[in-house]
């Protein structure tokens, strides 16, 4: 796989301006099936349709959606899967291009409950049944 084809091909299929949420990470699905050997891509965004549920870090009990892609892709060096779930947020201003803020965080829109599950990886509860594909597994 090559990121830089994937980068290029995403940019150049793109307006950022003009592309909501969706679309970006739609496009960037179709960039990666298109640049990659990766065995799955699909879409896992969804009010309630791909949702688990899970205990914060604050113990709270909580249901959100998985990510919006989930990614499969086979080692070729060793024999393994790996699954990749991205998460998908849109902002009008960047917020990764200047650092300001006093304690040198970066400022990201998005829900907690969402980041915690993506970033912990707590044992998660699923609340749907199969996955919709772009590309099968073989």
């Amino acid at each position: 796989m090559s990121v830089a084809k994937i980068v290029t091909d995403f940019r150049t299929n793109v307006n950022f301006a003009g592309d909501g949420e969706v679309d970006l990470f739609r496009k960037l699905a179709e960039a990666i099936v298109r640049n990659s050997k990766s065995l799955f891509v699909g879409e896992t965004h969804s009010a309630t349709k791909y949702n688990v549920s899970f205990d914060l870090t604050t113990g709270v009990k909580t249901r959100c959606e998985i990510a919006d892609l989930l990614i499969v892709s086979k080692s070729v060096q060793f024999p393994f899967l790996r699954a990749t779930f991205w998460q998908a947020k849109k902002q009008k201003t960047s917020k990764w291009v200047s650092l300001k803020s006093s304690d040198q965080h970066i400022d990201f829109s998005g829900q907690f409950n969402q980041w915690d599950l993506l970033s912990r990886r707590p044992a998660v509860c699923r609340h749907f049944a199969i996955l919709s594909t772009k590309r099968p597994l073989k």
